[in-house]
């Protein structure tokens, strides 16, 4: 018969297993809020550069892409640190699910960065869009991370601030529109300006030319 001593000495040692898997949780949500915030301003400038056909946000935009480069190791290093992760099965699925669909969507970064720097494919919408995608993933990321928590409490403080970050989301997605919708006008008066300069211009060069044979 085994003594109470090893049923309480089992007890502890699952309080324990609960209190790491808790850690790993809120580790993993506190990097993945980090990159969706610099995948929000990423998202923000690249925009602009596509709306404004290169003229404006290109350093800007140099200078966050190794801000998200940096949240992106952050998360890649999570991961790694907790790749042996413990969770009950339904719950494994899901958040290796989700953890799957989002690095195949840090895979694919690099080149939609290409193609918004070169200002080759992707209009501010499809830009617009495949960041959304990437977002998503980090967002159910974070919301399975949350669902995992065994503690109850911290469970739904977990999901009042995916919650947030949906809000959060939300409103980035309308700036990042804004950005688009703003610079794509001034790019359209600038150059409606500088088309009637020009046609200002010909009659003016036209005559010079002609008074001399006048």
């Amino acid at each position: 018969m085994k003594s109470s001593l090893r049923y309480l000495v089992a007890a502890r040692q699952s309080e324990m297993a609960e209190l790491e898997q808790i850690r790993n949780a809120c580790s993993l949500v506190t990097r993945a809020s980090g990159l969706i915030h610099q995948l929000q301003k990423e998202r923000g400038l690249s925009n602009l550069l596509l709306a404004s056909a290169g003229v404006q946000g290109a350093a800007a935009l140099t200078a966050q892409i190794l801000e998200v480069d940096a949240a992106i190791a952050d998360v890649r290093s999570e991961l790694e640190a907790n790749k042996e992760l413990s969770l009950p099965g339904r719950h494994a699925a899901r958040l290796f699910n989700a953890i799957a669909y989002l690095l195949q969507g840090l895979d694919a970064l690099p080149a939609l960065r290409q193609n918004v720097q070169t200002l080759a494919a992707p209009t501010p919408q499809e830009c617009t869009a495949a960041f959304v995608r990437l977002i998503s993933g980090c967002m159910a990321l974070v919301f399975e991370a949350a669902d995992s928590a065994c503690d109850p409490e911290i469970s739904r403080l977990l999901a009042a601030m995916f919650h947030f970050m949906q809000g959060k989301e939300l409103a980035g997605l309308e700036r990042a529109t804004g950005a688009a919708v703003l610079a794509t006008v001034r790019t359209r008066a600038a150059r409606r300006l500088a088309g009637a300069g020009a046609h200002a211009r010909a009659p003016a060069a036209s005559s010079a030319r002609a008074s001399p044979a006048a």
